[in-house]
């Protein structure tokens, strides 16, 4: 009886907080926190490309060291992370309730930073400013736009699993 009064005192989620849906998106908040300097190093990075004859930057390099560095790098790191995050969740949630929000949690934060820096990749080369300040603004830009989709994203996939999860009980 003590039980049901306990959760009735505590609003929405709180009351089931040690489930999916309460340490996932603390997780993932931090890995958003986390992608901004990781997004700022991969820019100087990509920034460093040599400039072609009409002083702007090179794209076909940048979309090459995309292709060729970032994006199998954002495969490995979606792969260690969903392991992670699966592996965590299995001692609170049922990997069943909150699979889904764990690929979306994994694919936001890895995949995340390679479209933003391919859509400031884009949006360079349709403007035709090609600048590395104009590149990197744009990046920051598209990731932040990227990170608030996840986090709509986190906040259904979560309400989902936690239906799931009281169904699956």
């Amino acid at each position: 009886m003590k039980k049901k009064k306990i959760l009735r005192i505590r609003p929405f989620n709180m009351a089931n907080f040690s489930g999916g849906s309460g340490y996932l998106p603390i997780y993932a908040i931090f890995g958003f926190v986390f992608s901004f300097p990781i997004t700022f190093f991969i820019c100087l990075g990509m920034a460093a490309i040599p400039y072609d004859a009409e002083g702007l930057l090179d794209t076909t390099a940048i979309r090459k060291k995309l292709v060729k560095i970032i994006l199998p790098l954002c495969v490995l790191i979606f792969g260690f992370l969903f392991y992670s995050l699966a592996d965590t969740n299995r001692l609170y949630g049922d990997f069943k309730a909150y699979g889904f929000l764990i690929a979306w949690i994994s694919f936001i934060l890895t995949f995340g930073i390679f479209f933003s820096l391919l859509l400031a990749l884009k949006y360079i080369e349709k403007k035709g400013v090609r600048t590395r300040q104009r590149f990197f603004l744009c990046t920051l830009g598209y990731l932040v736009l990227i990170m608030i989709i996840g986090v709509i994203g986190m906040i259904v996939f979560s309400t989902l699993g936690d239906s799931l999860q009281n169904r699956l009980r």
